[in-house]
């Protein structure tokens, strides 16, 4: 397994939530998705920017895979795995959303429930659990981070659905 300080590669995500605390910058998140999606018509949310992008329905339901994938990763450390889990393809799963079956309101149903799941879970793992690691995809980050991590990658999408999609 190769060690790596979170930092090489998540900082970036984690950086963005600042000090507010995890709770608070979940729901924050939370109600910023809710009212970009609830602003959105049918014709934006099969919208590309370019060839060869998602569009922002992809985009979207990506930022709901990695927020599910990572949860899983957090809650398999926090209750003690001690193996590397796997990564995972965003663009197999991007392409794999079908965007006939997955609508905004389908989306908004999902994601609100999963936030909201998200925040159930980080705020019942003890001090002892989110102090723990977690070792995924040749990488590792502390289970207390993996919450900063999921809002991060959030505000990331966020921001390139802003500039580049509306």
């Amino acid at each position: 397994m190769k060690e790596h300080n979170f930092s090489e590669y998540f900082d970036y995500y984690i950086s963005k939530t600042g000090e507010m605390p995890i709770a608070e910058a979940l729901d924050r998140g939370k109600q910023e998705v809710v009212k970009l999606v609830n602003e959105l018509d049918d014709g934006q949310w099969r919208y590309a920017y370019d060839e060869g992008k998602w569009s922002i329905g992809r985009l979207l339901y990506h930022m709901l895979d990695t927020e599910r994938i990572m949860c899983y990763r957090a809650l398999s450390f926090a209750r003690g795995q001690q193996t590397t889990l796997p990564g995972y393809d965003h663009d197999l799963f991007a392409e794999g959303v079908d965007l006939e079956r997955s609508t905004r309101q389908l989306f908004l149903q999902e994601y609100e429930h999963m936030r909201n799941g998200t925040a159930l879970m980080f705020q019942g793992f003890s001090v002892d659990q989110l102090e723990k690691v977690a070792y995924f995809n040749d990488l590792h980050i502390g289970v207390r981070q993996m919450a900063r991590l999921i809002v991060g990658h959030e505000q990331h999408h966020l921001e390139i659905l802003r500039t580049r999609y509306l």
